[in-house]
């Protein structure tokens, strides 16, 4: 069903201070982390032409990277590359088909998946080090896992909705609960983190194209997010692998994912609202 202009739109909290939810506490987000490559701060990273587009960079991108963290990994990497091409490879017939299915709403100037994704021209060196080389224990990897399975819960039981404010809110909040366990267990999630950016981004999306077209893009922003949410399925277990690498500085995995501007597109558009309600609205 159509959603109307003000039921696509999240309504901005009174109190700048975000109540706790059901995913974790307050945060504020950190747009944009300090390990990343200045090229990548701007926030301003070209959209890719599509689904596919993108998957078929990364598939390079993992291929002409292989290589040389073999090299750096004495070969104990490859099965990891190998993983996630595999898994890219996958995925891409599906991507056509909702490239296709996209290409009618484009027709009519929407930019339905072409702003869903980011260029994966501004990654880092394959040769930079991890940030952090810590390795989570099975503990904090259940733990990790549960958050994860309480997202996709509340992703589900809002596209039942067409509810795609409180799928970006959920996203914004589990970021806040991954950085501050990244922070405090010196271990990076980055492929994790990576799907709930990009899940929270086309949440958004979401919202403008359902006002843009009436609610004609219901359907396929719903199909497109259940689909990238099956990633979640195994975020985990990548990122775990990769993690045995970061403790011998091989940044696998959290130096070939692009930054996708969600922090940045949250944070600007409540700042945003805040201003209009002005003092009274506080």
């Amino acid at each position: 069903m159509p959603v109307s202009p003000r039921a696509a739109r999240p309504l901005s909290p009174q109190n700048p201070q975000r109540p706790a939810s059901s995913l974790g506490q307050a945060h504020r987000l950190h747009a944009i982390p300090a390990d990343r490559p200045q090229a990548s701060r701007t926030g301003t990273s070209s959209p890719e032409e599509g689904f596919a587009q993108h998957l078929e960079e990364a598939i390079q991108l993992n291929r002409s990277r292989r290589d040389v963290y073999d090299r750096l990994s004495g070969g104990r990497t490859r099965s990891l590359s190998n993983q996630l091409i595999l898994l890219e490879q996958l995925t891409l017939p599906f991507a056509y088909v909702l490239d296709r299915w996209a290409t009618r709403f484009q027709e009519r100037g929407l930019p339905v998946l072409k702003e869903d994704f980011v260029s994966m021209q501004d990654v880092r060196s394959p040769f930079a080090p991890p940030r952090w080389r810590g390795v989570a224990s099975a503990q904090e990897t259940e733990r990790i896992q549960d958050w994860l399975d309480g997202y996709r819960k509340t992703l589900g039981e809002a596209l039942g909705r067409n509810d795609f404010a409180a799928i970006a809110q959920a996203s914004h909040d589990l970021l806040g609960r991954l950085e501050d366990a990244e922070q405090g267990q010196q271990v990076h999630w980055a492929m994790t983190k990576h799907l709930v950016e990009s899940l929270g981004l086309a949440a958004m999306n979401a919202l403008d194209y359902a006002e843009r077209s009436g609610g004609d893009t219901l359907r396929l922003s719903r199909t497109f997010i259940r689909f990238q949410a099956l990633g979640l399925l195994g975020a985990t277990s990548v990122d775990r692998k990769a993690q045995g690498f970061h403790r011998q500085g091989i940044g696998i995995v959290v130096n070939d994912i692009p930054e996708i501007p969600f922090a940045d597109r949250w944070n600007a558009q409540h700042e945003e609202r805040r201003e209009t309600i002005g003092p009274k609205g506080r």
